[in-house]
């Protein structure tokens, strides 16, 4: 791809589209699972809503035919530039593997088609603004970055993301010094380019725009022996995708790509378009489908071919140096105007809020979490000093996750870092405890933390969720934490926008309760014993798990009120404490209770009287149903509301028996009924619509059952009421899931029988089942077993009548799953012919 043959029509002219995929860390930094988030609806958090509009379509991005059928599923990663964040990366790994291998999987097909070059970059850990951070800070981030990445791709990383583009000298010389090749940068971001040739004569972008089609040197020595390759972003095109249409046509885009070229260059171009990987298909939808198509057809038809970073370095070094716009001062970003002022001061850069809020918030928060970074670092520091180990060469090695998978890690880090002797399972622990403060410390710059309009939005409340976990874990053992009072001092300067509070009462209000953590997991524990939630002693929470070890039934006087003794132990940080519980009831459904430290250990005998003079100890703490965290409070919830509607229904549904007649005389006279009676018949019809769904899911009477279902929804519709169709949903969703795999380890009618019906039943009534994950499970059966069969049948003189009913069987349920049969993988020639209209 030189310049010669580049005016060659018939070489196609290279670009690169880069996503840069990443959401904040957001487990709660205590449970480490991420908890219900309102604003995500209808998903149960923001993770899980971007990765169902973008993450996963793109690694099954559909291929329409002219009639809306799937002609074909595409991966989008094998052919597009992209990084992950490691937090969200981790996070797919352990909700969403299959996603995970085609994405690694199109990483190993890009390194074989493009010379070992594959589309994967590596990310700084956590996205923290690079500039505004110690080198010290810097280099962890890339070395666990590094990390990380070469355990997943198996292979190092050539190049980095930067969280926001943000970029000085300083970070060029950590990039340099852990052997990154490349970064990514806006055009904005450089201040002058020149030759490598022709001495020293700079053009400044202010008078001539850098030229985004080539790789530039950014050199760090005068000597120039150190070095840093920059690619530079078109940003019409760029912003054409993430802000204007670009994104919805693959052959208005190819187009817009190609017209990026000069015919009558006489060195290598590549067209760049870099933006937020969330564009494609979350912020934009159906994005995704527009890049699966430009990747299949319109890159052919507009003489266009894509590669990433690494293959063009290969084939076409730079042979221009760039320097950095504010490259020895704080630096620059992609998405502030005013250097990297976004993410300490109220430059005027903010998103989300009123034109008369404003960002003053900025700097307190950051000052407050240097302030506490600089005693946590200390105690990290001195502690280690004192086992003879490099604190700073321990956390660069250590990965964050790693030591809770492989406990017995950390023995081996401890000793590449110095440790002069074999450490105390005690000394670990508290080491182990560190690192996991250390971990928090950095997250709690997470750029996401200044990036919008206001201090009590998710982001900045996150960051100081991370902060409180970084100063508990500092001093584990005392109640009143001598690092919280001075850096509350701090953030009382951040005031909110809405309320007129501070940070400190934010921080006070949502963030503080969560830090006796291990009480509550010990109450919740009782009261899901009490309440029998579970017919477990032995409850997990996330990285926590609790064990019942001895319930004690107090006084016959106080028959009301249980005991209890509970172990509680996190393992991420291999906490252990145990706790006796008294759990009171009151009047009503209201349950409180006391926990206080202390009890037997494992497996010991509790002395008698558990429960005596646990409310009387100034020690215990008083804890109520409110204080639980959120996904046992809407457990909890839900059991209450359970308990109460069983007799509502029954009720109801026994009165609208006993009125039928009067009911039908009553939705006949009017268009709508009272509301109290839409919602009493609404509850009987859902009891009578749930217990009819149990026998469809049993597949032996179903016809019967499903009859029923018609009738009751005809009810419904003639009362003019509706009713909760979410239960149904998961229900039907995971059944179709289950049976695929059956479908798929044996080619048989009745699992496409089965499969058709529950789809009918779906379709019926309009249940929201998400059908592109059975499409995502069928496609491999299509294009394997399938497409094998049709091959068997096609090349047999006289195929055998059982064989062909088969397969016209399969062909009818592919069609029934929305696959083209005419246009698809089975069937090549139809396939080339539609890539040819």
């Amino acid at each position: 791809m030189t310049g010669t043959k580049q005016k060659n029509i018939r070489e196609p002219r290279p670009f690169i589209i880069h996503g840069h995929f990443y959401q904040p860390p957001r487990e709660n930094p205590w449970l480490g699972i991420i908890e219900r988030q309102p604003s995500a609806a209808p998903a149960r958090d923001w993770n899980e809503r971007v990765y169902d509009e973008c993450y996963r379509p793109n690694a099954y991005s559909r291929l329409l035919d002219p009639q809306g059928k799937i002609r074909g599923i595409y991966n989008n990663y094998g052919n597009m530039s992209f990084n992950f964040g490691p937090t969200l990366f981790q996070w797919m790994i352990d909700a969403h593997e299959p996603v995970v291998e085609r994405i690694i999987e199109a990483d190993k097909k890009s390194c074989a088609r493009l010379n070992g070059h594959g589309n994967a970059i590596a990310q700084v850990y956590n996205h923290i603004i690079m500039p505004l951070a110690s080198r010290r800070d810097q280099l962890t981030q890339i070395r666990w970055a590094k990390s990380f990445f070469s355990r997943n791709f198996g292979r190092d990383p050539e190049g980095i993301w930067l969280a926001e583009t943000a970029i000085n000298l300083d970070t060029v010389n950590c990039l340099i010094d852990e052997g990154i090749h490349f970064t990514v940068l806006a055009p904005t971001q450089a201040e002058a380019f020149r030759s490598l040739n022709t001495g020293n004569k700079w053009t400044s972008t202010e008078n001539s725009p850098v030229d985004t089609r080539r790789a530039y040197r950014i050199y760090a020595d005068k000597g120039h022996s150190r070095f840093l390759d920059v690619f530079f972003f078109d940003e019409g095109l760029s912003k054409a995708a993430s802000f204007g249409d670009l994104l919805t046509n693959g052959d208005h885009c190819a187009a817009s790509i190609a017209g990026c070229f000069d015919s009558d260059a006489s060195e290598p171009q590549v067209s760049i378009l870099a933006t937020d990987g969330e564009t494609f298909g979350h912020h934009k939808p159906y994005g995704d489908m527009c890049l699966a198509f430009l990747f299949t057809e319109s890159a052919v038809r507009h003489n266009i071919a894509p590669i990433n970073f690494g293959y063009w370095l290969e084939i076409a070094p730079p042979v221009y140096e760039v320097s950095l716009k504010n490259a020895k001062s704080e630096g620059t970003a992609w998405s502030c105007a005013h250097g990297v002022g976004r993410w300490y001061r109220d430059c005027g850069c903010q998103t989300g809020g009123r034109d008369e809020w404003s960002q003053e918030w900025r700097t307190p928060l950051r000052e407050s979490l240097n302030e506490l970074q600089k005693k946590v670092d200390h105690i990290f520091k001195e502690e280690l000093a004192a086992e003879n180990i490099d604190p700073w060469l321990l956390r660069d090695i250590y990965e964050p996750d790693q030591i809770r998978r492989k406990p017995e890690l950390l023995r081996d880090l401890v000793a590449q870092a110095g440790a002069r002797s074999q450490l105390s399972s005690d000394t670990l622990l508290r080491i182990r405890q560190l690192l996991e403060a250390q971990k928090f410390m950095l997250f709690s710059f997470t750029s996401c933390g200044w990036f919008f309009a206001e201090l009590s939005g998710i982001e900045p409340m996150q960051n100081l969720g991370y902060a409180c976990r970084a100063m508990q874990l500092c001093h584990p053992e005392r109640t009143e934490n001598p690092l919280l009072a001075p850096f509350l001092s701090l953030l009382s300067a951040a005031r909110s926008n809405i309320d007129n509070v501070d940070g400190a009462e934010l921080f006070k209000r949502y963030i503080a309760p969560s830090m006796p953590y291990m009480q509550i997991l010990a109450f919740t524990s009782c009261l899901e014993h009490v309440l029998k939630t579970s017919d477990c002693d032995n409850l997990r929470y996330g990285l926590c798990s609790t064990s019942i070890e001895h319930a004690d039934q107090l006084s016959p006087e106080q028959d009301e009120n249980q005991a209890f003794h509970v172990s509680v132990q996190n393992e991420m940080t291999a906490e252990n404490t145990t706790y006796r519980v008294l759990v009171i009831h009151g009047d009503s459904h209201e349950l409180t209770g006391y926990v206080l430290p202390g009890g037997p250990g494992a497996g010991q005998e509790p002395p008698q009287g558990v429960g005596a003079g646990i409310d009387l100890n100034p020690e215990a703490v008083r804890l109520e149903m409110q204080q639980l965290f959120e996904g046992a409070r809407n457990r909890m919830s839900a059991l209450l509301v359970r308990r109460a509607s069983g007799s509502i229904l029954d009720t109801m549904t026994s009165w609208m028996d006993e009125n039928e007649a009067l009911l039908d005389s009553v939705a006949a006279l009017c268009r709508t009924l009272p509301q109290p009676y839409e919602s009493h018949i609404s509850l009987a019809l859902l009891a009578q619509w749930n217990a009819n769904m149990d026998k469809v899911m049993q597949f032996d009477s179903e016809g019967e059952a499903f009859q029923t279902l018609c009738e009751i929804w005809d009810r419904a519709r003639h009362f003019g009421v509706s009713f909760d169709l979410s239960e149904s949903a998961v229900t039907l969703e995971n059944m179709l899931l289950s049976e695929l795999p059956l479908l798929a380890s044996e080619l048989k009618p009745e699992s496409c029988d089965r499969v058709t019906f529950l789809l009918n039943v779906v379709d019926r009534f309009g249940i929201p089942v998400r059908k592109h994950l059975i499409e995502d499970l069928y496609y491999p059966i299509l294009t394997t077993k399938v497409a094998d069969l049709q091959s068997e049948v096609a090349s047999q003189e006289n195929p055998t009548p059982q064989k062909q009913a088969l397969l016209i069987r399969l062909l009818t349920f592919s069609s029934r799953l929305n696959f083209s049969v005419e246009e698809s993988a089975i069937n090549p020639t139809a396939q080339k012919s539609s890539s040819r209209k």
